[in-house]
């Protein structure tokens, strides 16, 4: 009997093929596997010449910290940086955030509208973890673009109005403090702000009072308003990274079926790029799958913590039927 693993055909490790070499700021140079580009970014200008006659890629417009987050996605699909041990929670926090505004504008310029989605969504949490002055200031010197990212705006749009409306309360007190000697126009914005919403509210004659807190009612229910539409366009936007991370999913499974195909009609042998690239695709194929598993259990975990228990509710069931995923029980069903 032939021992195990005999006359058997592995697959190729997609990091053993051709690579190349991609320098950034400063110099900071990395190897990246040619197999690991997407189409719409190994067709542009800025690759096709230069991996043409030098085998390598110029993104000194970008610094390392970006280009860090920029190959981990084109490996895992994912965003993830680089994180800071030498520094408070809040100043790692705001690194992070002002990170994520670069990888943005470099995801714009590369054409990587997935890694875009993903930096959006990176950067409304972040904000949701810092104060106000904070956020403004990370914006202040950032190169985002608000065209592009009009959520971001109104995000933005949705706190200054929370803002002059909480200018009755302790919300005006804490921000003056902090705000004793802005040095950038958008401080100055916010305290300008701050200061007409106390000035209206104290130079308010006392007969008047109540029509004033009807005034500020009003305020109050429009930046509810602005926060919910804020809400909503976040909501809409991860579903459209969604839709184009299932249809980018879809066009990887037809291209695992035609290698598949090909390696029919040639016996089981497919040359060593074929198997590269198969093994990539099939990788890709595994890290989405654990993502959208991971999507599900959340979802189950919010649902159950946020909804009251049915004896006779149906189960949700997630239908993965493209990518083989298996239909998930929730755990109140049993057989």
């Amino acid at each position: 009997m032939a021992p195990a693993g005999a006359d058997m055909a592995l697959e190729t490790s997609p990091y053993f093929g051709d690579a190349f070499h991609v320098t950034f700021q400063n110099g900071v140079t990395a190897i990246v596997h040619c197999d690991v580009l997407p189409a719409s970014l190994r067709s542009s200008t800025r690759c096709k010449a230069e991996l043409r006659k030098y085998d390598t890629l110029d993104m000194k417009d970008i610094e390392s910290g970006t280009g860090h987050v920029i190959l981990h996605f084109l490996y895992s699909g994912r965003y993830r940086c680089l994180k800071s041990s030498s520094c408070s929670e809040v100043e790692a926090t705001i690194y992070e955030l002002k990170l994520a505004f670069k990888v943005h504008a470099a995801s714009l310029s590369l054409n990587l509208e997935i890694l875009q989605a993903l930096a959006e969504d990176e950067i409304l949490k972040l904000s949701h973890q810092l104060s106000f002055p904070l956020v403004l200031d990370a914006v202040e010197n950032s190169e985002i673009s608000f065209a592009k990212f009009p959520r971001y705006a109104e995000y933005l749009q949705s706190h200054l109005i929370s803002l002059k409306t909480d200018s009755l309360d302790q919300t005006a007190t804490s921000i003056l403090s902090k705000l004793e000697t802005p040095d950038t126009f958008s401080m100055i914005l916010l305290k300008t702000l701050v200061v007409l919403g106390s000035m209206a509210a104290s130079n308010e004659p006392d007969m008047d009072r109540e029509h004033y807190k009807d005034e500020s009612s009003d305020l109050q229910s429009l930046s509810e308003q602005a926060l919910e539409i804020t809400k909503a366009n976040e909501e809409i936007a991860t579903l459209r990274r969604k839709e184009k991370q299932a249809l980018e999913m879809i066009n990887v499974c037809n291209e695992i079926t035609i290698l598949h195909k090909k390696k029919g009609t040639k016996g089981g042998k497919l040359g060593k790029m074929g198997w590269q690239r198969l093994a990539l695709l099939d990788k890709q194929i595994a890290a989405y799958n654990l993502e959208h598993n991971q999507e599900l259990l959340e979802e189950e975990d919010h649902q159950s913590t946020n909804q009251p228990a049915h004896i006779d509710e149906e189960p949700a069931e997630v239908e993965g039927a493209i990518l083989g995923w298996s239909r998930r029980d929730s755990p109140g069903k049993t057989s």
